[in-house]
């Protein structure tokens, strides 16, 4: 397994560089996409932060800054919130679906899971079963209740996990929140979100 950097949380490009030269090779693409160079820590987001910075950052940064999910999350359409967001091109999903062992893969997993801690959840990386956090209590009011911005943070990671392979993280997710008494247009944008 490659060496970890920060403490454990990140893969450099560095760190798999015998595997990221052959897919260099492969997709010669590859350095083209945003998203790809923005999860493989090669260049920034729009705003200058890299992976590593936007998930360095506390809760409260993470609660009230509204143009990172969408490099976390990427869609294939606009966000509303963040017009210099890049969207998911038809090589960016391919990528993401048929490299699990790329940096960029292994990365957005750890975005999922920061996310998640936000949020106060956990999923189980053996199991795929998501479940309260040990910070679940202090966390809860970010989206555990009838409405909250961060509702549409979470239809936003749904989509993007299922248009990226990550279909049993979504549904994980979506089995964990969908118990909570949110409200129903909620409810019903994220059961879409799976779809």
């Amino acid at each position: 397994m490659s060496d970890l950097f920060d403490g454990g949380f990140y893969f450099t490009p560095e760190s798999d560089y015998p595997l990221r030269k052959g897919i260099l090779t492969r997709y010669g693409k590859k350095l083209n996409s945003k998203i790809i160079s923005f999860f493989e820590m090669i260049k920034p987001d729009s705003e200058g932060r890299t992976l590593d910075d936007i998930l360095a950052k506390s809760y409260e940064w993470m609660e009230f800054c509204h143009d990172y999910v969408q490099w976390l999350f990427p869609l294939v359409e606009e966000s509303a919130y963040n017009p210099d967001a890049p969207l998911l091109t038809e090589f960016d999903i391919e990528y993401f679906r048929n490299n699990r062992d790329s940096i960029a893969v292994k990365n957005y997993i750890y975005g999922i899971e920061a996310m998640l801690a936000f949020f106060g959840i956990k999923i189980d990386s053996d199991t795929l079963v998501a479940s309260k956090a040990d910070n679940f209590e202090s966390r809860k009011y970010t989206w555990a209740e009838h409405f909250n911005h961060n509702h549409l943070r979470m239809t936003r990671m749904l989509k993007s996990m299922m248009l990226l392979g990550f279909e049993d993280y979504a549904h994980a997710v979506y089995n964990f929140i969908s118990d909570f008494p949110v409200n129903e247009n909620s409810k019903q944008y994220w059961t879409e979100a799976l779809q």
